[in-house]
């Protein structure tokens, strides 16, 4: 078979599999997470996951060792450890907590400090191990053989002293041995290459297919809670009851029947690893399986896992991992949602929720169906910003075109004809006394004041009768029937007679008020463009972002059952608060969008969060599971691992305390720690670092508390504690500073400064004896402590030492240069005495856009994905026009870069070159100063040069999770970006090589930013090729990627105010639509040349014809590409031509149609595999859709 036949199907079965994804109901079912090599696990080849006794998951890698992981960090371990072999099959922990790690050369023991490696010397039966168990007796059994072949020598047992090996000669069914487990008897059961043997400790029994196996290759074995075993098998799935046998395989709904793992999660579901064909999760009557479509990193699954928390890990053969949870289930307008841009949310009394969109109208779910309502049924206007019930269940909408009422079958509407003071509607109201309270305008349109409406007539309020502002956002009643009103000028308080205003000017945080919300105790609340303001009658207190709110822009407030509350943010998520932790939520943890306008409670108890673009997210908290806590060391002039206690001179300066907590549902760096310094502090402090430190503590006995809090603000069960005590020691002097340098600071790159070198200490000891010294770095001001470290000086000599800086992060609004002292201290011990030496030194900080031109990766520090301004400029645009960039796979992030390039044209960003052209001068062997604009500055400034306006697009592109990359050319910098196409996608791509570039199986498409201004988004990528090609040849072409250079140079966000205006959308339009046309006629002029010409010429090229079709497929031409293929059918290409014509039907969700040309295929093909496996795979969804 020709590279093309094999390159085709494996592509159409992918197809196949992407496009067939809702008829298979899979979709936002869960939220996936994928881990690989890049993240710091050994190899992308994971054998076998096991959960130890504190809450580290290991992996078994195949070539890289085994990797642990916190939740945060990963650690591999390998041979240069003390493993055995990098070639690592099975794990398992011993009752005494020793961990076994089977490899392909002995097993290793670990006792989390010390490795021992047992090998055939010691009396192993062989040294590939595949499997391991502990039995009864606390004996070991190793299983052995080879994953590649069958070449095991049986298995052995180990009592700690004697080993004791049984094979085929003692009763052991097969000498390879895939896996064992022990049953509830104490019946040791051993997966083998001829079937199934059972030991009782006395006697073997055997079970092979003669008995009912489905195949004697037996590559796992379990055993559920209601004590069936589960074989899984070369040929499908076995279930032994005690009894009788039932086999599964794929005519039943497994996805394929070589089958390599096996779960039970804590559902009782069973959970099913395959080779090729993803994962299978069987309920007890209903298949379900999940591939690479849904989200699973890759279809070869080795090893399933379930951990504490309840996701699901699944090892994959060469993809890495995959985490999967349904704590988290997002619904779209493709569900039955009536669009995905949801602003309002309402729960009815008969428990259906309702959800407001912007533009699409309202949607009720009563739990199984979706129902949309339109202007098309009797709502006044589509966009629905509030939903109320009155007192006799009748429903109320707030609408742009006025408010509806609907009583279950009539609909009627208010205006202003009807005396609504204005049809613009934001907040909706029903008062004690059943009347009708409207609030008008919007954040875009000025609004007219409130309407009540008493059930017959209108009254209509302004700021003539005390109202604030006369653009209501809000309104609420307390417990005392004072009504509140949110304006976008303060607060307005009725008491039914009089009306007080608050604003700032009496502690509100800001006088934009979006939300109101009135908790169990009384107290209000109300969402504002700067935090979150609480008011408990009389004092407001306000929380932001530096309390732990994820974003100030609050949009909704909700309080769940355990009395949570919950705040909806413009763009950061939501954050959960207890009263005492802040905590968030993002796109990152399974939420369909930051941007947050709706949250309401189930009476299920799940939480529903209305996003902006992402349709709605349904958050189901899964039990509380405690996060362990560890404290890991403990600094005092050196780091004391594993210790909880110790005593230091009060000559020690800096006292540090360093732990981790274990959460593998909490995002990285998302932990919050609660601490506390008895002694030195009773009062709770709260972080996210993962390091406290104490300075200059008095003579005492302090004993240090700490606790971890995970994202669903579920706390350690119980603290971690170590006691300090503080001792009097005298102080003396000796070791000296002998030469101190301090580059200059650069506000942009503050979070480097902790890892790289900000100068260097040259230390002289001129002791005889090596000292022990500690190195101090502090500049006042911009940080909030000295950043210290623990060095041992050489006797009698000089030693440099490099600097390092923790710098407080409001050093990012420094906007002008400012010269500053820096303090370096040096102290350690000599004869029980303490030498302290402190030196300053003046340095200069430059203002936030300063930067050094001596690496191209420094730009990153600018790219500035989640700044505010970018998140609304990109996601306001992508949501906007989300139906116009939704093309074909094959399309990538094409339409979407080309609408973000234009957004910004019609923005009226334009380059202006750089005078000093700094960048160029870094190619004279010395570093020069630039400025660069933080992309929230050049939208409002709207004119850059190359490296401004290159940071902004990037930003852009990298806020939609689009990757790019920048491009080193002499006296320039230019970028590309993902196309997000792969080379598999290549016919589908339907584009000149010349046209891209190929990076790591990818294709990169390069722009020239300096085009904006003058130029379309199809000249910038014009002139970013004609560059390329003259730095290709001279291999020149020096590409940094942002993500990568993140590493290094991570961004941050520094505080820009400023207004700017949305682009202008008739000349976006115009713009964008400039480009897809002639993106088009690229793409099809490529067609014509390619394809049809010399299919004209040479009617019989039928592997032409064959790739043609498979281009018109990819790109979602799927009638053309049918009606290319019938030609085939008088060829010897007959088979193959009925194959991709199934596939064409497939992809458009006609499946009984594909069943019959993939029947057709089989049967001018009956040996092939790819057409068999294809046709069972659509028999079995044609099979669900009937049911």
């Amino acid at each position: 078979m020709t590279k093309v036949f094999q390159y085709t199907m494996a592509f159409m079965l992918f197809l196949f599999a992407s496009g067939t994804q809702s008829v298979a109901a899979t979709q936002n079912l869960g939220h996936w997470y994928t881990y690989d090599v890049t993240d710091g696990l050994g190899s992308g080849k994971v054998s076998d996951i096991m959960l130890d006794q504190q809450g580290y998951l290991w992996f078994a890698t195949l070539g890289g060792g085994v990797s642990r992981y916190d939740g945060e960090d990963w650690q591999s371990f390998t041979t240069i450890d003390g493993l055995a072999h990098n070639w690592v099959h099975t794990i398992f922990q011993d009752r005494k907590d020793n961990l076994w790690f089977g490899t392909s050369n002995g097993v290793s023991k670990f006792d989390g400090k010390t490795w021992t490696t047992f090998t055939t010397k010691d009396g192993l039966a062989s040294n590939a191990i595949l499997s391991i168990i502990q039995d009864q007796n606390d004996d070991l059994w190793f299983g052995t053989g080879s994953i590649f072949s069958v070449g095991g020598k049986g298995v052995s047992k180990f009592d700690g002293e004697n080993w004791t090996t049984f094979t085929t000669k003692d009763g052991l069914v097969g000498n390879t041995v895939y896996a064992i487990t022990q049953d509830k008897q104490n019946n040791l059961w051993f997966g083998t290459n001829n079937g199934v043997s059972k030991f009782d400790g006395k006697a073997w029994t055997t079970r092979t297919t003669k008995d009912g196996l489905a195949d004697n290759t037996v590559y796992a074995v379990t055993q559920d809670k209601q004590n069936n075993l589960w074989f899984g098998t070369n040929n499908g799935i076995s279930k032994f009851d005690g009894k009788a046998w039932t086999t599964f395989n794929t005519k039943d709904g497994l996805a394929n029947n070589q089958v390599r793992s096996i779960c039970q999660d804590r559902n009782d579901n069973l959970w099913f690893g395959t080779n090729g064909g993803g994962v299978s999760q069987f309920d007890g009557e209903k298949w379900t399986t999940l591939t690479t479509a849904d989200g699973l990193t890759h279809n070869w699954v080795v090893a399933v896992f379930q951990d504490r928390e309840g996701h699901l890990w699944f090892g994959s053969d060469g993809g890495g991992i995959s985490r999967y949870s349904k704590t988290f289930r997002t619904f779209t307008a493709e569900d039955g949602l009536a669009n995905d841009v949801i602003v309002s949310a309402f729960q009815d009394r008969e428990g259906s929720l309702w959800f407001g969109s912007d533009g699409g109208g309202v949607s009720k779910f009563n739990g199984k169906e979706w129902h949309t309502f339109t202007t098309k049924d009797g709502l006044a206007g589509n966009k629905v910003r509030s939903i109320t019930q009155d007192s006799k269940g009748t429903f109320w909408f707030g609408t742009e075109q006025g408010v509806s009422k609907f009583d279950g079958t009539n609909w009627q509407t208010f205006t202003t004809e009807d005396g609504l003071t204005q049809n613009h509607i934001y907040a909706i109201f029903f008062d004690h006394i059943n009347r009708l309270w409207v609030g008008t305008g919007s954040f875009d349109i000025s609004g007219k004041g409130v309407s009540r409406f008493d059930g017959t007539r209108w009254q209509t309020f302004t700021t003539k009768d005390g109202l604030a502002n006369n653009t209501v956002f809000s309104i609420a009643q307390d417990r005392d029937n004072n009504l509140w009103f949110g304006t976008l000028n303060g607060i307005s308080k009725y008491d039914g007679t009089n009306v007080h205003i608050y604003t700032t000017k009496d502690g509100l945080a800001h006088n934009q008020v979006r939300c109101i919300f009135q908790d169990r105790d009384g107290n209000l609340w109300f969402g504002t463009e700067q935090g979150v303001s609480l008011f408990d009658g009389k004092n407001f207190t306000n929380y932001t972002t530096k309390n732990g709110l994820v974003d100030n822009q609050v949009r909704s407030i909700f309080q769940d059952r355990e009395g949570n509350l919950w705040f909806g943010t413009l763009g950061g998520g939501v954050t959960r608060f207890d009263g005492k932790v802040f905590q968030n939520m993002t796109l990152q943890d399974g939420l369909a969008g930051n941007g947050i306008y709706a949250i309401l409670q189930d009476k299920t108890g799940s939480l529903w969060f209305g996003t902006l673009g992402g349709g709605v997210t349904r958050y189901t908290p899964p039990p509380p599971v405690h996060p362990p806590i560890f404290i890991d060391a403990i600094v005092a002039g050196r780091r004391y691992e594993n210790t909880d206690e110790l005593s230091v001179p009060s000559s020690v300066g800096l006292i540090a305390f360093e732990f981790h907590g274990i959460s593998f549902k909490t995002r990285s760096n998302a932990m919050i720690y609660r601490y506390r310094l008895k002694g030195h502090q009773d009062n709770w402090e709260v972080t996210h670092n993962r390091r406290v430190e104490f300075q200059d503590l008095p003579t005492g006995d302090y004993i240090f508390e700490v606790q971890a809090i995970d994202r669903d603000l579920v706390y350690s069960k119980q603290t971690d504690t170590a006691t300090l005590k503080v001792y009097y020691q005298p102080m003396s002097s000796s070791v000296q500073i002998a030469h101190l340098n301090i580059q200059d600071v650069f506000p942009s790159y503050y979070k480097t400064y902790s890892e790289f070198s900000i100068g260097t200490i040259e230390v002289s000891n001129d002791d005889p004896n090596p000292i022990e010294a500690k190195v101090s770095f502090f500049i006042p001001d911009f940080m909030n402590r000295p950043t210290e470290q623990t060095v041992t000086l050489s006797p009698q000599s000089k030693q440099t030492i490099p600097l390092r800086a923790i710098f407080n992060p409001d050093i990012l609004n420094l906007k002008d240069n400012v010269s500053v002292q820096a303090e370096v201290a040096l102290s350690c011990e000599v004869s029980s005495h303490t030498i302290a030496v402190k030196k300053l030194l003046n340095t200069n900080i430059y203002g936030r856009g300063t930067l050094m031109w001596d690496d191209l990766g420094r730009a990153a520090a600018f790219v500035t994905p989640e700044d505010p301004d970018v998140t609304r400029f990109a996601r306001g645009l992508y949501d906007t026009y989300r139906r116009q960039i939704k093309t074909s796979a094959s399309d990538g992030n094409i339409p979407t870069a080309m609408l973000i390039f234009e957004a910004l044209n019609a923005h009226g960003i334009k380059y202006a070159q750089d005078s000093s052209t700094p960048y160029s001068q870094v190619r004279a062997n010395h570093s020069v100063l630039d400025n660069i604009q933080y992309p929230s500055e050049l939208l409002q400034s709207k004119l850059g040069d190359c490296d401004d306006c290159t940071v902004l697009y990037c930003s852009l592109l990298e806020n939609l999770n689009i990757s790019t990359a920048f491009i080193d050319y002499p006296e320039h910098i230019l970028m590309m970006f993902d196309s997000g196409v792969t080379a598999r996608h290549a016919f589908g791509f339907r584009m000149q090589e010349n046209r891209y570039i190929l990076r790591n199986g990818r294709f990169w498409i390069p722009i020239e930013v300096t085009k904006l201004g003058e130029g379309s988004f199809m000249d910038a990528w014009d002139l970013g090729l004609k560059i390329c090609e003259r730095l290709q040849p001279q291999g020149a072409l020096k590409i940094t990627d942002v993500r990568r250079a993140w590493g290094k140079y991570p961004y941050a966000l520094p505080e820009i105010t400023g207004e700017w205006e949305h682009p202008d959308p008739e000349a976006l339009e115009r713009f964008f639509q400039t480009d897809i046309n002639a993106f088009q006629k690229l793409r099809n002029e490529y067609v014509q040349r390619e394809y049809i010409l010399p299919l004209i010429q040479n009617p019989k090229d039928h592997i032409r014809r064959i790739e043609l079709v498979q281009t018109k497929i990819e790109a979602e031409d799927f009638n053309d590409a049918i009606i290319t293929a019938v030609p085939l059918l008088e060829t010897e290409y007959r088979a193959h031509a009925y194959f991709l014509m199934g596939c064409a039907y497939a992809a458009q969700k006609d499946i009984r149609s594909a069943v019959t040309y993939f029947e057709k295929a089989l049967e001018n093909d009956p040996e092939n595999p790819d057409y068999a496996n294809s046709l069972s795979i659509l028999k079995k969804i044609l099979a669900q859709e009937t049911q």
